[in-house]
């Protein structure tokens, strides 16, 4: 290319989320989302294996034209057993609703390619930093369950809130950093939660709208007892301060006096004794 010429530097991942966003409606462009899913599919190559009958990931062996191929897995489902294939990842970013946009058509926003499972999370990474304006994602436990400075940390530092599937051996409750605190499914929580908010079963895709509305009714009364950002992470320790859910209106307290004058149809009273908090006022 000539020095003269006109251009702009830009990758694959970049070109490849370029075009869908090119291809979206007017009405699409004009307010792109805020807030993204993101997931993979499998694109599988033509290949042959060398060796016929069953063999671990380590001892598979094949011919494939596309040099760039690589060992896929598809994860089981009720319709199939876990599955190992020859071909690249498609990393996909998907719309989601938020207000009046909740009847419009889902529409995908972002799109990067890997070598069967390899750098998951960059790709991912390429698509939401090429967006930009993001406050929330979306993601698949394969994206979410990588080191914190992969995922968790990245997002952050761009101010981004991390949704996230939890895997089976990430619910449960732990104790906290202070006297008065819980881990509860990976949030800090007041451990003056009532009992029976502590184990709570998610959705499952298959439940009824009923059984989905009562579940989400649970889960708002246990997210009351959450502990509320009080500032921004450092940007450098990424340490941050978080407040009681007494100190942030959510529950009332015998000792957080100002907590006592909520209105007791809309704020549960903790179980906390006078003079004896339970993790509801720590800042």
């Amino acid at each position: 290319m000539r020095p003269s010429c006109s251009h702009i530097d830009a990758d694959l991942d970049e070109i490849l989320t370029d075009i869908l966003l090119a291809s979206l409606p007017d009405g699409y462009r004009a307010k792109l989302p805020t807030a993204i899913a993101i997931d993979g599919t499998d694109i599988e190559s033509h290949y042959r294996r060398r060796q016929p009958g069953p063999a671990t990931p380590a001892d598979q062996k094949w011919d494939c034209i596309d040099t760039e191929a690589s060992l896929g897995k598809r994860t089981p489902t009720d319709r199939r057993r876990t599955e190992f294939y020859v071909g690249n990842e498609a990393h996909i970013a998907t719309m989601l609703p938020s207000g009046a946009d909740q009847e419009l058509p889902l529409l995908a926003t972002g799109l990067a390619v890997r070598p069967g499972v390899r750098d998951r999370n960059a790709a991912a990474m390429a698509i939401i930093r090429r967006l930009g304006n993001l406050t929330e994602v979306l993601a698949d436990r394969a994206y979410t369950t990588a080191k914190p400075e992969r995922w968790a940390r990245p997002l952050r530092s761009l101010g981004i809130s991390n949704t996230k599937n939890l895997h089976e051996t990430q619910r449960g409750v732990r104790p906290g950093p202070v006297p008065g605190t819980i881990w509860l499914d990976g949030c800090l929580y007041s451990a003056a939660i009532p009992t029976d908010l502590r184990e709570l079963r998610p959705p499952r895709p298959g439940d009824s709208a009923t059984v989905k509305d009562r579940l989400r009714d649970e889960f708002d009364r246990r997210h009351k007892y959450e502990f509320v950002a009080h500032n921004a992470p450092d940007p450098v320790t990424g340490a941050q301060r978080f407040k009681g859910p007494a100190l942030a209106g959510r529950v009332r307290c015998r000792n957080i006096p100002k907590s006592m004058r909520g209105d007791p149809a809309r704020r549960a009273l903790t179980a906390c004794q006078r003079e004896r908090p339970v993790g509801v006022a720590p800042q």
